[in-house]
């Protein structure tokens, strides 16, 4: 992952892949959303800090979660940035809870 591309992209509002599993409070799966997550933080030691613009998640991640960020300028409508994050780990939410897993083997996009 390219660090200084990814700091330079504070702001864009990102999809992410892969898209966030959603659970009920009881552990049902509901369907999956591809929200939109604004960039709003990135640090060396720290990672990075997504917050989604429709349910007002934060999501932390580390840096080495980041396989790699692409720009998206044909969704650039608006007079934002926009990109892709592609990401090393699966993510869960279930209502204010946001769990982050390892995938077992990377994903099949990334090999």
């Amino acid at each position: 992952m390219n660090f200084e591309k990814l700091q330079g992209a504070i702001g864009t509002r990102l999809r992410l892949n892969p898209l966030p599993n959603r659970f009920t409070d009881e552990g049902f799966p509901l369907d999956k959303l591809d929200d939109i997550w604004i960039l709003e933080m990135v640090n060396r030691k720290a990672g990075l800090v997504l917050r989604n613009i429709h349910t007002d998640h934060i999501l932390e991640l580390g840096l080495d979660h980041v396989h790699h960020f692409v720009t998206d300028p044909q969704s650039e409508i608006d007079g934002s940035k926009h990109g892709f994050l592609l990401l090393n780990v699966e993510i869960n939410i279930c209502r204010e809870r946001i769990e982050i897993f390892p995938f077992s083997r990377p994903p099949h996009a990334f090999t």
